[in-house]
């Protein structure tokens, strides 16, 4: 409801205050709430692990050990720190070594009918049994291979030739890595530049592919 107020309001030489308020302020919110102490809030009582088991506890199920003196040394129950891989000489025999090499595009194209299908070699084992099966023919072609990054006009860079190549993965045990191994240190004696696992694949799987 509007306030009422008197005929002079807009009198400037009026003497009553007419524009004061007639009622009492609020008084503040804080002489109506309750003070609050401070009052230090009590630590939380440690955390017991399930598997803490306390000296009653002990007695009740019959563990006959003495409780360990203060200041002893507890020995570790658990070895720790024998987590990744196993060093070179803890390794297990019939470790499987990929072997990855670059091949060109069709002699990929021509060996893959001979490891693909039901009984057929691996990539990894028809390169070993070509290796023990033809060596003398394997190492010819590693030789010509050689021979071929030799030549004293062989061009590089830019304007060379390129050639489709594909990759293949020869997976071969410890004993099939070693044949592979022992043909090229053969040919490391008497073949320069050092002959490479590459040319070795490259020439079995030549190899393999003339005697299919």
């Amino acid at each position: 409801m509007p306030r009422r107020v008197g005929k002079n309001v807009f009198d400037i030489t009026r003497t009553d205050q007419v524009d004061q308020p007639t009622h009492e302020p609020t008084p503040p919110l804080g002489s109506l709430l309750p003070r609050v102490r401070n009052v230090p809030t009590p630590a939380p009582a440690p955390a017991r692990s399930p598997g803490a088991v306390g000296p009653v506890q002990k007695t009740l199920r019959g563990d006959s050990q003495a409780p360990e003196e203060e200041g002893q040394p507890r020995l570790a129950t658990k070895t720790r720190g024998l987590g990744g891989r196993p060093s070179p000489e803890n390794r297990k025999m019939g470790r499987i070594t990929p072997v990855a090499a670059r091949i060109p595009g069709p002699l990929y194209e021509t060996a893959l009918p001979l490891v693909k299908g039901v009984r057929k070699p691996s990539w990894g084992q028809l390169v070993t049994w070509t290796c023990q099966d033809h060596a003398s023919a394997v190492r010819k072609e590693v030789t010509v291979l050689a021979q071929a990054t030799t030549t004293p006009r062989r061009l590089r860079g830019q304007n060379r030739e390129g050639e489709a190549t594909m990759q293949v993965t020869a997976r071969v045990l410890p004993d099939e890595l070693a044949v592979l191994d022992d043909l090229r240190e053969t040919l490391n004696v008497v073949v320069d530049p050092l002959v490479t696992r590459t040319m070795v694949i490259i020439a079995a799987l030549t190899v393999a592919t003339r005697q299919q």
